[in-house]
């Protein structure tokens, strides 16, 4: 019997340099995630696609960009499969940097804590803040409704 195989945790490995999150299905509705997504449901957000563990050392970057595709196509290092209309390349994680130079991952936000105040009281100014909490709060007391409604069945 072969030995179980864990995954790369992306949060881990690459979370200091680039924006890793959950799958945009574990995400809910209002953008609550919910909580710690297992290493399986992370990915990498890139502008040419995502970038997704597979096994052990391997991943996979997928596109449904031509050119991006044709690049991924081109590298040596990558095995490439279609499907869907999307294109998927399974490569080894030393080989990450060359895949990224095509995927473009997008870079963790780095901000200070003067910066991070500044952009808070600009949300505020524009009344984005009070929207959506007044948006959280009214999903949040039909979310407990349901559920409450569903306890009593």
């Amino acid at each position: 019997m072969a030995a179980k195989q864990t995954l790369i945790d992306l949060a881990e490995r690459f979370g200091d340099r680039f924006l890793v999150g959950p799958e945009s299905s574990h995400v809910l509705y209002w953008g609550e995630p919910e909580p710690s997504p297992e290493p399986h449901e992370l990915r990498i957000e890139c502008e040419n696609g995502y970038i997704v563990p597979k096994c052990g050392d391997r991943l996979v970057a997928v596109t449904s960009r031509r050119k991006a595709a044709a690049a991924l196509t081109a590298l040596a290092c990558v095995q490439v499969g279609a499907r869907d209309g999307e294109t998927r390349a399974a490569f080894r994680v030393d080989d990450f940097d060359a895949v990224a130079a095509i995927m473009r991952p997008y870079p963790k936000t780095r901000l200070t804590q003067k910066e991070r105040a500044a952009r808070f009281a600009r949300r505020i100014g524009r009344g984005m803040v009070q929207e959506h909490e007044r948006q959280l709060a009214k999903f949040r007391a039909r979310r407990a409704a349901r559920l409450a409604g569903e306890k009593s069945r």
